[in-house]
């Protein structure tokens, strides 16, 4: 397996093995360049330019500098390096290539949800929170829903509390929504109770999101 790194978009990639493409992304998180555009090439015998999702990958001690750490073609990343997925998409997408293809993916990353013991190194460094993390408010319940997802097994998050909340524009007061039973500290505005919410949207509309 081969990671291909590229400044600039460029996927006509013809390489005599199953191949990724990593690319740079000129986006900073307090002047860490931490993200990267990850994209599957496919097998010799079988190319293809499928999308898997945003990654962000950090190097231990890495500095705010504004560069990125991973410029050259690799195998696999070396061990103080961690990436983690932007979004469940990302996970989803993985979990979907064939075997070993999404184990190998994940192992030459060296991704942290899928190698939880990659947080205890990972989570005093100053990239941690300030980049890896930066975009999630619940990081525990993004772990294990993009767990279930690479395991494929779901039946532990019937008893997960899972809520969410965001902001409207000009509005000082969050709207947050809660899945689960109802408890006494919660109000009928705010409580969805053991439903089941189907969401309709076009593809790519961000509907797993």
């Amino acid at each position: 397996m081969e990671f291909i790194v590229q400044a600039v978009k460029n996927l006509n990639i013809h390489i005599e093995r199953e191949s990724f493409a990593l690319i740079q992304n000129s986006w900073n998180d307090n002047k860490l360049k931490t993200q990267y555009s990850l994209y599957y090439l496919g097998t010799p015998s079988k190319r293809e330019q499928t999308f898997i999702g945003t990654v962000k990958i950090l190097k231990l001690d890495q500095q705010p500098d504004l560069l990125h750490t991973i410029t050259k073609n690799f195998k696999r990343l070396p061990d103080d390096f961690a990436s983690l997925g932007q979004s469940l998409d990302y996970y989803q997408r993985i979990s979907e290539l064939p075997e070993p293809t999404s184990y190998q993916l994940l192992k030459s990353l060296n991704d942290v949800i899928d190698t939880p013991s990659l947080q205890k190194k990972f989570e005093r460094q100053y990239g941690w929170e300030k980049s890896i993390y930066r975009e999630f408010d619940e990081p525990q319940i993004f772990t294990n829903l993009a767990t279930s997802l690479l395991r494929k097994k779901f039946d532990n998050l019937a008893g997960d509390k899972l809520s969410f909340k965001f902001h409207v524009k000009d509005s000082e007061t969050a709207i947050e929504f809660t899945f689960g039973n109802w408890t006494p500290n919660q109000t009928h505005n705010n409580l969805l109770t053991n439903r089941i919410i189907t969401i309709i949207g076009r593809n790519g509309s961000g509907k797993s999101t």
